[in-house]
């Protein structure tokens, strides 16, 4: 019986197809390619920055936005400055106009009008001069007449054309002044609404302002944002040339996959096979084989570092997966006359396994045939 009879046992039979044979060599090749790229590690990880570094505009856009927030807004200080203006030396109080208007509307005009005084006291003048010249020439020329000059009646008529002369002056005057009196007085409520007028201007100007301040001290930032903008544009072509690089790296690093992937799925199928039924051994002969592995007594170089062409074969009673496999060249140097078949270091229980010196790993086949002798025992007292 060979060697990998006395590694496996089984208590049905089993049946094995294979494949048709032209579609043999180019499985073959596929399972080879697809062994040199597991051992090769896989894709390599894409090492180069997958980022953009800010561009000059966006740096530039920054420095401006944080020297605009500490500095503040000169056209926000100019609109605070003009509410200021309008606050403090607004037109009521730097307009001459605007000051005579106040002074109407004070009533600082009522009882010191030049013009007035000048027009009562003319009118006195006119009534005396006709008093003087009219009045008292004709009453003096009619008590003259009859003789009576210097009478008791001619001194009565003298005093009532005076107390007339002195009434009719009194009467002008009074009028005179109540009329401009009334006509001051109304000039001083066309100026008090004036005056009223102009405050409700000036306070409509400062609230406009005040509404105007936050909206020009925006405007800073309009330009600021436009050249931002400018800087997010040229980082994104930076984003944009990073991804294609990056899309390049995984299509190439992919590639290989990808290709076993298609050729497995083409030269896969059933084009035509050959089916063979195999009985295997019993599990008496199974523990006389196990026994005869254990003549080969001693430790081989198993590392999976010295292996290539590796396939999997099957899997013994105890569990230990067997595979074939050439020597590398490494391997040809350490081990070229040692077997080809057998189990792989690194997926093999660390107590059967052993460092060599030259730094490769070994795998005590006494121990291994063992291990497999006790399971095969422990199968044959269950089948007795």
């Amino acid at each position: 019986m060979g060697f990998f009879d006395s590694l496996f046992g089984a208590s049905s039979n089993k049946t094995s197809t294979v494949p048709w044979g032209p579609q043999q060599p180019h499985l073959q090749l596929g399972f080879d390619y697809a062994n040199s790229l597991f051992l090769s590690g896989g894709p390599k990880y894409y090492d180069r920055p997958r980022w953009t570094p800010k561009s000059p505009q966006t740096e530039m856009a920054m420095g401006l936005r944080q020297g605009r927030a500490l500095q503040g807004s000169p056209l926000n200080f100019a609109a605070q400055g003009a509410v200021y203006n309008q606050l403090g030396h607004g037109p009521l109080n730097r307009n001459e106009a605007l000051r005579q208007y106040g002074s109407t509307a004070r009533g600082d005009y009522l009882g010191s009008n030049p013009y007035l005084t000048s027009m009562a006291n003319n009118m006195g003048f006119q009534v005396g001069r006709n008093f003087n010249e009219n009045i008292m020439p004709g009453i003096n020329a009619t008590f003259a007449g009859a003789g009576r000059t210097g009478s008791g009646a001619h001194a009565i008529a003298s005093g009532r054309a005076a107390g007339d002369a002195s009434r009719a002056v009194s009467d002008a005057t009074t009028s005179l002044l109540g009329r401009s009196y009334e006509s001051e007085r109304g000039r001083m409520q066309q100026a008090s609404n004036g005056l009223m007028q102009g405050y409700a201007n000036d306070v409509s100007n400062i609230g406009r302002y005040a509404q105007m301040a936050p909206q020009l001290a925006a405007t800073d930032y309009q330009d600021i944002d436009q050249l931002q903008s400018v800087g997010y544009q040229v980082e994104g072509l930076g984003r944009d040339i990073v991804g294609d690089d990056r899309d390049r790296y995984d299509y190439y690093m992919s590639l290989p996959e990808r290709n076993l992937e298609t050729y497995m799925r083409t030269v896969s199928g059933n084009f035509g096979n050959t089916t063979h039924n195999t009985t295997p051994s019993n599990v008496h002969d199974t523990v006389n084989n196990a026994a005869w592995l254990a003549a080969m007594a001693g430790a081989f170089f198993s590392d999976i570092r010295l292996k290539e062409n590796v396939r999997p074969l099957g899997i013994t009673k105890g569990g230990h997966v067997v595979f074939s496999w050439e020597w590398n060249e490494e391997g040809k140097k350490l081990a070229g006359d040692q077997p080809t078949v057998g189990v792989i270091a690194q997926l093999t229980e660390p107590h059967l396994v052993e460092l060599d010196e030259t730094g490769y790993l070994k795998v005590d086949y006494t121990k291994l045939a063992e291990e497999i002798s006790q399971s095969s025992d422990i199968a044959h007292k269950h089948v007795a």
